[in-house]
């Protein structure tokens, strides 16, 4: 989706569906949908859809497909079949729209003390050969906002006080080139030798992942910062400090 600077994301109704929206102004090859589990008219505003406490106004899924569905109607109606009808919170699933329309990945929600967290753990489904992605039960899930607009949310850590100026973790960007990936940082010893004693060389690197198109080197990437770190094992516990 682009965001405009007026008014933010917008989504309006897909013709001949009930409660199955679009953005009205998708970015590049975007395949972005949101079925609404309440009734809505008009067009929706993403910030109605999400709430950083309780429930938003409009609660549904984001529906992150490989393609657009050839019927709009039939895929609506498949969807509400294999979809939990009332999430509490709106919710996120990557989903296929061919003939026989298939749920890939469910990242369920929840509320812990009127907070939007992970409801369960949850695997993101890759094709095989690929290095695997999850969530945990309970990690809280915000919005990203860019002058009060929302561009993405991220999965994220009860520690981290403040991921909406400085977010950390599991990052799903809604506007951009980039909708329908996961996005992160992290560790990894793919390219540094071997431990000594209780330690690790590991190298930081940008991470992104497109569960669609795995091919896509676009949108699926290990890009290296430059920035290396070292993990230690001290009795029962990992330390994790900036290599010298």
């Amino acid at each position: 989706m682009t965001t405009n600077t007026t008014n933010g994301v917008v989504l309006k109704r897909v013709e001949l569906t009930a409660s199955l929206y679009e953005p009205t102004s998708p970015g590049p090859g975007e395949q972005m949908r949101f079925l609404a589990t309440t009734n809505a008219t008009g067009t929706i505003p993403l910030e109605d859809t999400w709430a950083e406490a309780g429930s938003p106004i409009v609660p549904g899924y984001f529906l992150f497909l490989n393609a657009p569905p050839a019927d709009a109607r039939v895929f609506e109606d498949e969807m509400k079949k294999l979809l939990p009808p009332a999430p509490t919170t709106s919710a996120i699933a990557w989903a296929t729209s061919g003939a026989s329309p298939s749920v890939q990945t469910l990242l369920k929600t929840k509320l812990n003390n009127s907070k939007p967290c992970v409801d369960g753990n949850t695997e993101l489904s890759l094709p095989p050969g690929l290095e695997g992605a999850g969530f945990t039960d309970n990690s809280p899930v915000l919005s990203i906002t860019t002058d009060g607009f929302i561009t993405g949310f991220v999965i994220t850590h009860p520690a981290l006080t403040s991921p909406q100026s400085n977010p950390l973790g599991l990052i799903l960007p809604m506007t951009g080139s980039f909708v329908g990936c996961v996005q992160f940082q992290g560790l990894t010893s793919q390219f540094a030798g071997p431990p000594i004693d209780e330690s690790a060389l590991k190298n930081l690197a940008n991470v992104s992942i497109d569960p669609h198109n795995p091919l896509d080197t676009q949108r699926n990437y290990m890009r290296f910062t430059g920035a290396e770190y070292v993990l230690t094992k001290r009795a029962d516990s990992y330390f994790i400090t900036p290599a010298s």
